[in-house]
């Protein structure tokens, strides 16, 4: 099966040793894939990852597809995008669970982060993918600004 977002959430920690207390935004994706699929393009809301996603018909109760939990997902990441502006920094995006194969070069994956949605894009260098992984990404966020809640209710 073509990527698919199997389950996403959205919350905070709070480091209270810093004075002020520093808030942190943090995004968990589960996506599953081929190990044909490189380009996983999550900062680009019309490119390959969505696409995909979107257009997922399974079933994962009696009236919802992953494509439809994809969109809610989306529209959530959409709405929020201004808040992501106002950021002190963006972390290093993490990926667990992925098998990685080097090109000739020695690169493993390139990796960018979206103007607009402030959302990781990685192209990796070979079709050597897990068919499930974790995507993590960190903000760091301005002193006092409020850290967004949000969790997929279907998780697959």
């Amino acid at each position: 099966m073509p990527f698919a977002l199997t389950s996403f959430y959205a919350g905070g920690v709070k480091e209270m040793t810093a004075n002020p207390v520093q808030a942190y935004q943090r995004y968990i994706f589960t996506i599953t894939g081929l190990a044909a699929d490189v380009a996983l393009d999550i900062g680009n809301f019309s490119g390959t990852f969505w696409t995909a996603a979107l257009a997922n018909t399974t079933l994962v109760n009696a009236t919802t597809t992953l494509g439809q939990m994809a969109g809610d997902v989306r529209s959530y990441l959409d709405n929020h995008k201004g808040a992501l502006a106002h950021t002190i920094g963006i972390y290093v995006p993490q990926i667990f669970g992925r098998a990685f194969a080097a090109a000739a070069s020695g690169v493993i994956y390139t990796r960018s982060i979206d103007a607009t949605t402030k959302l990781p894009t990685f192209t990796f260098a070979a079709a050597n993918g897990e068919l499930a992984y974790t995507v993590i990404v960190d903000y760091a966020l301005v002193p006092g600004q409020k850290v967004e809640q949000y969790t997929s209710n279907i998780t697959v």
